[in-house]
């Protein structure tokens, strides 16, 4: 159900002259006998009466000709949305109804954050979106200061506000992705490589005390669907929503390629990665999703959101315009890991690949997997990678040293540090106790990899923070700087780009225990570009 559209609905309906409804005796039991996704119109003129009016939109309809879509509306009291027959929405305005025991109509926004946990975000919108993300708070919407909107998907109710007070309540199913409760949050070991140490996504942690938990913060995957403590509650320097919009940015300037008009438009890319939301607002308009491969009904993954966003996401890719391909495959079978399903999704867009138009012809594949001989499908998947490349097309992956005998590296970035400056980047988490050790190379490519923000797997309009990455997060980083070049000069192979990215790349200075350590070279995207421009 749109619920852009429902809001709107609502707040028209509730600024129509309506006539007046007796006052139910305990409104509370009323709604309590409606079972959202059961409970029929006849159920809901059984506990309430004869609805007022029947409406959709600026259309009002008589009870013998309802549309399947449509709101039976008890002016001043309560409305009830209902789809194909079923109640999938109610809308509370009576401020004697009380909900989770404490919450009611008329109850300051500040009361009803610190009653159900803040905001992952906080958005000013000219408009609500049609599908408004869940744990975000949209606020002067449509210019009117004080209207907002918050939706709690683990509760079950959106809430929206007038100057700041709440207006109504919409009562929803609960997601069945509810956030967890937890009593405490894990502590961060630099020597592990565990990307999910502190692992806060979809979490709960409205009841905890962590004000002295910044360092453990600060190395925290967390999402949309966060729920935070208080502010009072939370360490003064931990800034969430900066740390989200940071991540969002592909850094280096890239951004100030974009504006010049360098942004992969008309180069297609591809990927190969697990099942994502083909609706996310970060890739749908230009997703072209391919059969799936070895990929059981209803799958669900995190990985191809990220990966694909990375790449080509609009707000958080390298190449926000480009074409994608995606194949969604899984790589295993009874046996363990296959490489052989890989192949054939390599094989499958060769021979899309082999039908589109000379301009338009797939010039990078990016894939974050490796394989080695002592893996099934090693054969088949060389030789797939190589058809690739002997189509002109490069291919990032983890084992792009054998395919092209090319090599890179991943850059970490503190959580607050500027994206755009190059002296914020330093060895990624997952390899830095190595390099500080003494494993040091100027040989390889760098490009970021971790403090990223991605497309969420979870809604279309929702986003996550991975603080600690891997090589899976830098080989779509890769694949996008490529496209951008592509664009630039249609003409550069895989090798010509890998050569020019390396001579113009920047090595920055570290200082770690009284050392000055070089590292790089840091792909530098604008320089990169500079100088195919100028060629």
């Amino acid at each position: 159900m749109r619920i852009g559209r429902w809001f709107v609905l609502c707040l028209l309906a509730l600024s129509a002259e309506a006539a007046a409804w007796p006052q139910a005796p305990d409104i509370n039991v009323q709604v309590a006998q409606i079972i959202l996704g059961r409970s029929t119109l006849e159920d809901v003129i059984r506990v309430f009466g004869e609805p007022a009016t029947y409406f959709w939109g600026d259309q009002v309809f008589s009870r013998d000709s309802l549309p399947s879509t449509y709101i039976a509306a008890y002016p001043d009291r309560l409305m009830a949305l209902i789809d194909r027959a079923r109640v999938v929405e109610l809308e509370v305005c009576d401020p004697a109804f009380v909900l989770l025991g404490k919450l009611q109509v008329g109850w300051a926004l500040e009361d009803v954050l610190d009653a159900l946990g803040r905001p992952t975000r906080t958005v000013k919108s000219e408009a609500l979106p049609e599908r408004p993300t869940g744990f975000v708070l949209y606020e002067d919407i449509g210019g009117l200061e004080g209207a907002g909107y918050y939706s709690r998907p683990d509760v079950g109710v959106h809430m929206v506000f007038s100057e700041r007070k709440l207006s109504a309540l919409h009562l929803v199913s609960k997601n069945s992705r509810g956030a967890r409760e937890l009593k405490s949050i894990p502590k961060f070991n630099p020597e592990s490589q565990d990307a999910f140490q502190v692992d806060l996504r979809n979490a709960n942690l409205s009841g905890l005390d962590l004000t002295d938990k910044l360092e453990d913060l600060l190395y925290a995957a967390f999402d949309d669907r966060t729920i935070w403590p208080p502010d009072h509650r939370m360490p003064k320097w931990f800034d969430r929503q900066r740390i989200m919009e940071l991540g969002m940015n592909p850094g280096l300037g890239v951004h100030n390629l974009h504006k010049s008009g360098i942004t992969g438009r008309r180069v297609s890319i591809a990927l190969i990665d697990q099942v994502l939301p083909v609706e996310h607002q970060e890739f749908a308009s230009r997703l072209h999703q391919l059969e799936p491969i070895n990929v059981a009904p209803g799958s669900f993954a995190m990985h191809g959101a990220a990966v694909v966003s990375i790449a080509a996401g609009v707000l958080t890719g390298v190449a926000p315009e480009a074409e994608i391909f995606f194949v969604p495959v899984w790589s295993t079978d009874a046996q363990g890991t296959n490489h052989s399903f890989r192949a054939q999704a390599v094989r499958r867009l060769l021979e899309v690949n082999a039908q589109l138009p000379a301009d338009q012809k797939i010039r990078v594949i990016s894939m974050s997997v490796g394989w080695s001989p002592t893996d099934r499908g090693y054969q088949e998947l060389t030789e797939a990678a190589e058809e690739a490349k002997a189509a002109g097309m490069l291919f990032v992956c983890s084992s792009i040293e054998r395919v092209h005998g090319l090599k890179f590296q991943a850059l970490g970035r503190p959580p607050l540090a500027d994206p755009e400056a190059f002296e914020s980047y330093e060895p990624g988490l997952f390899w830095a106790p190595n390099f500080y050790r003494g494993e040091r190379f100027s040989d390889r490519l760098m490009a970021p990899m971790d403090s990223r923000t991605t497309a969420s797997p979870y809604g279309d309009g929702e986003y996550v923070f991975y603080r600690m990455g891997g090589w899976s997060w830098t080989i779509p980083y890769l694949a996008g700087a490529y496209a951008l070049a592509v664009q630039a000069d249609p003409s550069i192979t895989p090798e010509g780009f890998w050569s020019l990215a390396m001579k113009t790349g920047r090595t920055i200075e570290l200082r770690h225990q009284g050392q000055t350590i070089p590292f790089g070279p840091i792909i530098d995207p604008v320089a990169l570009i500079g100088a195919l421009r100028r060629d």
